[in-house]
């Protein structure tokens, strides 16, 4: 599952990269198999479970930026992610959900405002 989130993740960024908006566009590299010594450190540095995938740091209207979280078909938020969306929501920001790079597409202009 993890492999197809990645594909999907790569494909969006560079979909998303080509509009001038995008261009701040980055991914927050949370997951992935570590090390229990990269772990501890990182942990330690304010790595925080739960953090989606990609931030679009552009506000707009009374959101100070959009959050995303990437997932394939069947998957599933984690209890961490549900809480970390609902605190990033409570804090002003747009979070979605992405399953697709159509849907991605979508839910970017939306927030943008764009019809494209």
């Amino acid at each position: 599952m993890r492999h197809l989130e990645s594909q999907l993740q790569q494909s969006l960024v560079t979909l998303l990269r080509m509009d001038h908006r995008c261009r701040n566009l980055f991914a927050i590299p949370n997951g992935g198999l570590r090390n229990i010594r990269t772990a501890v450190r990182l942990k330690k540095e304010g790595v925080l479970a739960g953090v989606p995938d990609l931030f679009l740091p552009v506000a707009r209207g009374k959101f100070h930026g959009l959050f995303m979280e990437l997932k394939t078909d069947k998957g599933t938020l984690s209890p961490s992610q549900k809480i970390m969306g609902e605190n990033l929501i409570e804090s002003g920001y747009a979070v979605v959900v992405i399953r697709s790079i159509d849907e991605g597409r979508l839910k970017v202009a939306e927030y943008l405002g764009s019809k494209s």
